[in-house]
């Protein structure tokens, strides 16, 4: 397909809930505006941050020290969006030849690597802000690139014979082994983090590409894929609600922790599966029409 109708797809598939997850996020500032004017940031400021996220362009290029105050989750999507649009540039010039997944890749590694060995982006701490940003942007397209891009060739080399003979991972076990992972006591090390996104999720990824759930299963994990964007996208919008909520209705008195944590995830997941279900699929199908574009992307299994 052309660039273009490629570029239609992506807006189609993303931008109805990156709208959405901008909207939560004006909605809590201006209501933490009004209950407490001693924090207050502006109307303008949240106008302005609905701006730039809609492009999904840093903030903190032109003022204020948040690259993405309303909705965080955007830093990433608009990494995710330049890799499509990357991987679209190449497919269309027919330059993502093996060769060339392989460069993108390895750069991508190095960029993981000095920051994990000399702790580069680390350093926003004690620069000033341009240069923190710019080595913010160093930190998104080393991780972009090299997630996005092995993903790629994992999946032209799915039917290799090496990847065929590594047993098929059940994706409880495959979760399990995600939690595990991100509870262990050196996670968010710099070190730990290189091992386990260069070598421990892509093995996982690899493990798990040729299992084919059954019955329940196959509609467990057909509606958890279709969950996972609209969760991704309202869940940070969410959580700084239910934070609010939380000191107002404690008031001087600490509410338990867990019962914080129980609330804020079945909230998340109650309200990503509503916006998902009755916002963004009515609305893709709309705005695919508008763009003449075809609907992109899953109807939650069983709707």
């Amino acid at each position: 397909m052309r660039l273009g109708q490629f570029a239609k797809l992506r807006i189609v598939r993303l931008w109805p809930l990156i709208i959405a997850g901008l909207a939560l996020g004006a909605f809590y500032l201006a209501v933490k505006d009004h209950l407490r004017p001693g924090e207050a940031v502006g109307a303008s400021y949240i106008a302005t941050a609905f701006a730039f996220g809609l492009i999904l362009f840093p903030l903190n290029t032109v003022v204020g020290t948040q690259g993405y105050p309303l909705d965080p989750p955007c830093w990433s999507l608009f990494f995710e969006v330049a890799a499509n649009g990357l991987y679209a540039l190449l497919c269309r010039l027919r330059l993502i030849s093996q060769a060339v997944l392989v460069t993108i890749i390895a750069c991508s590694l190095l960029g993981l690597i000095a920051e994990s060995r000399f702790k580069v982006w680390d350093s926003p701490l004690n620069v000033p802000n341009r240069l923190a940003l710019f080595l913010s942007f160093l930190e998104g397209f080393s991780r972009v690139g090299f997630g996005f891009f092995v993903g790629v060739l994992l999946y032209r080399h799915r039917n290799n014979k090496v990847l065929l003979r590594i047993p098929a991972l059940h994706p409880g076990i495959a979760s399990v082994l995600l939690l595990a992972l991100f509870a262990a006591p050196p996670f968010s090390t710099n070190a730990y983090d290189l091992v386990v996104g260069a070598l421990v999720l892509p093995s996982i990824v690899a493990a798990s590409v040729h299992y084919q759930p059954r019955g329940r299963g196959d509609t467990l994990c057909r509606f958890s894929g279709w969950l996972s964007y609209p969760l991704y996208v309202v869940h940070y919008p969410l959580l700084f609600s239910i934070a609010g909520v939380a000191k107002i209705i404690g008031g001087s008195g600490r509410m338990p922790v867990a019962l914080i944590q129980a609330v804020s995830i079945l909230s998340c997941l109650v309200f990503a599966f509503f916006i998902g279900k009755f916002y963004d699929e009515p609305a893709r199908e709309w705005l695919g029409k508008v763009v003449r574009a075809r609907f992109s992307g899953l109807h939650v299994p069983g709707g």
